[in-house]
């Protein structure tokens, strides 16, 4: 079953058909992420990416971990159900998209990573607030 390209349409039904190194590679290629960025932005090394998407690796242990990296819907990933990535239907999600697609695979290691430092600062930030609270 090809890889649909990401300027194609995709119908959700098939996702069910696929297994999950079929829907992570097709979600990967689809946001331009390549098994190396992914390798680095999971913590993953890249050759057991490539035999979780050849099927020839146990993917189950992976999975929350390869879902957090590209943001992923976990439910989507492990079984195909629901969306890939939020919600569709949203404004935001519309608008923003099309614009994300045209980002490179560096600039999206770069923002993940940034996106990653601000989540710990912001952690960071309420457990201090916290503490001072006590």
């Amino acid at each position: 079953m090809p890889i649909n390209p990401p300027n194609q349409p995709f119908d959700p039904a098939t996702w069910l058909n696929m297994n999950l190194g079929r829907r992570l590679a097709w979600a990967r290629k689809h946001i331009k992420v390549t098994q190396v960025i992914l390798s680095q932005l999971s913590g993953i090394g890249q050759s057991t990416i490539t035999g979780i998407e050849a099927n020839n690796r146990e993917s189950s242990k992976y999975a929350a971990q390869l879902a957090k990296a590209l943001d992923l819907n976990l439910e989507w990933l492990v079984d195909g159900t629901g969306q890939p990535w939020g919600n569709p239907n949203t404004t935001a999600d519309r608008e923003l998209t099309p614009e994300m697609k045209k980002l490179e695979p560096e600039t999206w290691a770069i923002l993940t990573q940034m996106a990653k430092q601000l989540n710990l600062l912001e952690s960071t930030h309420n457990k201090d607030d916290n503490n001072g609270k006590n």
